[in-house]
């Protein structure tokens, strides 16, 4: 008997070799076993109509571009020719500003993950170098040498790579929806464009522009540049155009936010009414179960709770503050933050107990809990349709924006033929002028130096789904 990993494997390649096949037959596509690609011309009039913004198209892709790659794109784009005190003045300034910035927006991920959290500074100073790209290598090396440090004594790893099919789950990772194709097509849409639009506005032919799919599943967009053209091109407009992808999906993310905010404004009249009836057919909050110890990525943590917290308890006050629903509870933790937290809760015997709790070092309390809805509580019509109505719409624009950082991020990877790996060829060539090589063959040698020890790291990476 097959097994079914295999069996369901094997169900995928001939679903996309089949559904490739009448592709082929009924369409003018050009089709690759599994894979086909829709070209058209009929679009390109568009990209011509958002290049017009030269200076907010320049000053975004740039931004794009320190943001990616770090000092090391700064440094190629404002300071290399400057005298050395200034160059070094403003390399300085970059870094800090970088800096700023991570610790606004990344540092908490760093600080969260008790695989990284040691290496705090050392993130630090990798993005305010490298950016994105830094940050993400230094991520990749420090989860290598977690994965063989454990494979070597036989204890379980996470991978630090996986892929993220929608509507596909793989063991031990989270299941992404079916609705995320439609997320990942929209990223890609504007990813490609945003290619195409600077290689307008730098003025290189586009030949056309389209959509690869996997049977008949979108899994990617893209323009088709003159590539010659752009080898010939001044570098600084090659950058840009290369950048502009990646950092499209940058910008992409506030402007989901705004979106989706804009969205729950409108619906927040909806969503008061569904929150006054939800609050009205609870009747307590339970507390569910009590963990003894947690387990992550094979290092074990205590369980604050344990041997504090009694399961089928009922959930009275979290700081004081009493604790009607479960979002009454996660916003009472929430806001709790690293400090100590003071639950009070009532036991199966009736016995009122109040217990002090810490966070342990990954964030956990170790108690779970739900909540008891009165009986006979009558709904109002169409409530589940519209709270599920709710839940899509934040579910949807969630992984909208993660998926926006995700392909930002692997985009930035100095690894051809990302984007990343053509930047990389560029702006790290005037460091290695001292080879005296012609710039083919240094370009070259850069994305090779690069190419082998990124596959390397990301081999180790994903040991754990292999072995």
């Amino acid at each position: 008997m097959l097994d079914p990993a295999i069996s369901f494997i094997g169900g995928i390649i001939l679903f996309l070799f089949i559904t490739t096949l009448i592709i082929r037959r009924f369409t003018n596509a050009e089709t690759f076993y599994l894979f086909s690609m829709l070209k058209s011309t009929r679009y390109l009039p568009l990209l011509d109509k958002f290049s017009h913004y030269k200076k907010f198209l320049n000053i975004f892709s740039e931004i794009g571009l320190i943001l990616g790659m770090g000092l090391p794109a700064f440094d190629y784009l404002y300071a290399r020719k400057k005298k050395l005190s200034e160059r070094l003045a403003m390399n300085l300034f970059a870094f800090v500003v970088l800096i700023i910035l991570y610790n606004s927006f990344l540092k908490w991920l760093v600080d969260f993950n008790p695989l990284t959290k040691d290496f705090s500074l050392i993130f630090t100073i990798s993005f305010g170098l490298f950016g994105l790209a830094g940050y993400t290598l230094l991520s990749l090396i420090v989860n290598a040498f977690d994965i063989i440090s454990k494979l070597f004594i036989g204890v379980d790893a996470c991978p630090g790579v996986a892929p993220l099919i929608p509507g596909v789950q793989f063991p031990g990772l989270p299941l992404v929806p079916l609705h995320a194709w439609l997320s990942l097509l929209i990223i890609l849409i504007v990813h490609e464009g945003m290619h195409g639009v600077l290689a307008r506005k730098e003025g290189f032919k586009i030949k056309s522009a389209g959509l690869l799919l996997a049977g008949i599943l979108p899994i990617g967009a893209f323009v088709e540049p003159d590539e010659k053209e752009l080898e010939k091109a001044n570098p600084r407009k090659a950058l840009r155009v290369f950048a502009a992808g990646p950092s499209g999906n940058l910008l992409s993310i506030p402007i989901f936010f705004i979106i989706l905010s804009i969205i729950l404004i409108l619906f927040s009249p909806i969503s008061a009414s569904l929150s006054s009836v939800h609050n009205n057919s609870v009747q307590f909050v339970k507390i569910d179960s009590v963990e003894e110890n947690f387990e992550f990525c094979g290092d074990k943590f205590d369980s604050p709770a344990f041997g504090k917290i009694e399961a089928n308890s009922k959930l009275l006050s979290i700081n004081d503050e009493n604790v009607l629903t479960v979002v009454h509870a996660s916003n009472a933790i929430r806001a709790a933050g690293e400090k100590e937290m003071q639950i009070a809760f009532e036991n199966s015997s009736g016995e009122t107990k109040s217990v002090s709790l810490q966070r342990n070092e990954i964030g956990r309390y170790g108690f779970t809990i739900s909540e008891q809805i009165k009986q006979n509580f009558v709904y109002p019509p169409y409530y589940f349709e519209l709270i599920q109505l709710q839940f899509f719409i934040l579910e949807f624009f969630g992984w909208l924006m993660l998926l926006s950082l995700l392909i930002a991020i692997f985009n930035f990877l100095p690894l051809g033929p990302l984007d990343g790996g053509r930047i990389a060829q560029v702006i790290f060539l005037p460091y290695f002028g001292f080879l005296k090589m012609n710039k083919k063959d240094t370009e070259k040698l850069i994305g090779r130096i690069f190419l082998w020890f990124i596959l390397v790291i990301l081999l180790l990476n994903a040991l754990p789904l292999i072995v």
